[in-house]
């Protein structure tokens, strides 16, 4: 049986209630094709495909010893999943029987309990919007001594980092990232300075340019932050791929680059 626990720190024993047999966990979310039919050409054109969220359920018992405590705990239960404005809200939620992951949900079916004598039956079905669970450590935490990474979890012991934690850059340099899942979105820090500075990694680049300071370089939202304020630079999809070499090439380069991201499975 699987002990759930929600924003770090809630499990369903604090409402009275556990995690029964029977969990439904989506491999993979809805698949979708995007195709075009060309006028006198056999079948179709093929532009690739896209993955959708994708719908846990976890049968929940409701223990209780009469009937007024099942209900207080059915209703504090309620409060938890809702945001102050009664909306269902994204809670982070990690599952025993994958103890190296997490990810981010939320109600998207309403429960229908099913009431006995004191007890109550339902079924709470999240929805992971992005499908994607996350690792619980950063790449550079994956190491021997790890207060979150256990031996339950999925990586190896050839596991070597993010590739750059406060790496001193004088030069032109490379250096290979450990991912073990897909594809991610680093986070940059550089702090130093540097002109007419690039990162580039498989064909995608980043065009830093000059910099002197602090340089927070977050490829996921596309946004940039030079000694704690929002910096316009040019940025595109920018993706470290397994087993392919970050480069970081510029003249001037005095300065110490961290690089962070959490694998995706």
């Amino acid at each position: 049986m699987a002990v759930l626990t929600f924003d770090d720190n809630v499990t369903l024993s604090d409402f009275g209630m556990a995690n029964a047999k029977g969990n439904e966990l989506a491999l993979l979310g809805s698949i979708s094709s995007r195709t075009e039919k060309v006028p006198g050409r056999k079948g179709l054109i093929d532009y690739g495909n896209e993955v959708g969220s994708n719908t846990d359920k976890f049968p929940i018992t409701v223990m209780t010893q009469n009937p007024l405590e099942r209900s207080y705990n059915m209703r504090a239960f309620k409060l938890f999943l809702l945001d102050d404005y009664g909306l269902p809200r994204y809670i982070k939620i990690h599952n025993s029987n994958e103890p190296d992951v997490y990810f981010w949900g939320k109600m998207t079916t309403a429960p229908v309990p099913v009431l006995h004598n004191v007890t109550a039956d339902f079924v709470l079905e999240v929805t992971n919007l992005d499908g994607v669970k996350y690792s619980i450590a950063e790449a550079d935490e994956v190491l021997w001594g790890s207060q979150s990474i256990g031996f339950e979890s999925n990586y190896l012991l050839g596991h070597t980092g993010s590739g750059a934690k406060e790496l001193s850059v004088r030069s032109n340099v490379s250096f290979v990232p450990f991912v073990s899942g897909m594809a991610v979105h680093p986070y940059f820090v550089l702090d130093g300075s540097g002109t007419n500075v690039k990162i580039i990694c498989s064909g995608q680049e980043i065009n830093v340019g000059t910099f002197t300071g602090k340089l927070e370089i977050d490829t996921e939202n596309r946004i940039a932050y030079l000694n704690g304020a929002e910096k316009l630079m040019r940025m595109n999809k920018f993706l470290i791929v397994r087993n392919r070499p970050v480069t970081v090439t510029g003249t001037n380069m005095n300065f110490k680059l961290s690089n962070h991201y959490r694998d995706e499975f």
